[in-house]
């Protein structure tokens, strides 16, 4: 799928037999995604601050060709890779239902957020967590407060210690909510993101 300008995989991911590993099959699924954009050539690897990028495997470092930017979530069933522009951010999250949303909503959500979304309904808390979660991701600084990213439409949201502002998409797959994010009218140099790093998180 497409969601704000950024080709969207998912994949389901067996979460209900007795005996299963969740993460590891959150893994496989991860693996299967990336298999199924980039072939062998590529796999995943992790910057210093733990965000995901996409490098080639040791046999095939040669290759010249720039990789584009990559986010990954999983949760509720799914696994997701969202793939972005080549120098250009891109954040995903998706979240399944949970109460625990309601017992934190003073971490992530400002008194002015409170104002201006029906913040007693568990899906609205869902759908915020995704959104600040995909900009949190998106803005390629650790460590941001959730509380600074700003929700102000269902498809902007802004951060204000950054002086900057994000495109965000939403879309429910089941019960999930799944959320991408974007720089908008910014674009956020990553750099190095595509060279060959050993820093697993």
């Amino acid at each position: 799928m497409r969601l704000c300008s950024a080709d969207v995989y998912v994949v389901a991911i067996d979460t209900a037999s007795s005996g299963v590993d969740v993460r590891k099959r959150e893994k496989q699924g991860v693996e299967a995604l990336m298999l199924y954009r980039f072939g062998h050539e590529v796999t995943v690897r992790h910057r210093p601050s733990g965000a995901p990028y996409a490098d080639y495997t040791a046999d095939h470092r040669e290759s010249a060709e720039i990789l584009p930017s990559i986010s990954l979530s999983h949760g509720g069933g799914w696994a997701v890779l969202a793939v972005g522009g080549i120098r250009d951010a891109i954040g995903v999250d998706i979240e399944a239902p949970r109460n625990q949303l309601f017992r934190v909503i003073d971490r992530f959500v400002s008194p002015t957020e409170k104002e201006r979304w029906d913040c007693t309904s568990l899906s609205v808390l869902q759908w915020l967590w995704t959104v600040k979660e995909a900009v949190y991701k998106a803005a390629l600084t650790p460590g941001l407060p959730l509380k600074e990213i700003e929700v102000l439409t269902p498809c902007l949201t802004r951060v204000r210690t950054l002086r900057a502002e994000f495109a965000t998409e939403s879309v429910k797959l089941n019960e999930c909510t799944l959320t991408v994010a974007r720089p908008k009218g910014v674009i956020i140099n990553v750099g190095s993101v595509n060279q060959s790093e050993d820093d697993e998180r």
